[in-house]
């Protein structure tokens, strides 16, 4: 992990989101058993973010948003 934080920012100079991103990647995949806990909090976040969408959508159609 040490080699990969070197390389991609000090000799391919890359942006700091992307090199998070790639060491997230590194992290997780080798993990096995952190996949599903990742996998669940992630349909956890976006089924709440799609819920608050639909109920916004909902409220504005039937006038009710204020």
């Amino acid at each position: 992990m040490l080699i990969e934080i070197i390389v991609m920012y000090g000799i391919q100079g890359r942006a700091y989101r992307v090199g998070i991103d790639n060491l997230l990647v590194l992290l997780i995949g080798g993990i096995p058993i952190a996949m599903p806990t990742v996998l669940s909090v992630t349909m956890a976040i976006g089924s709440h973010r799609l819920s608050q969408q639909v109920c916004e959508a909902a409220c504005h159609n039937h006038g009710k948003l204020q």
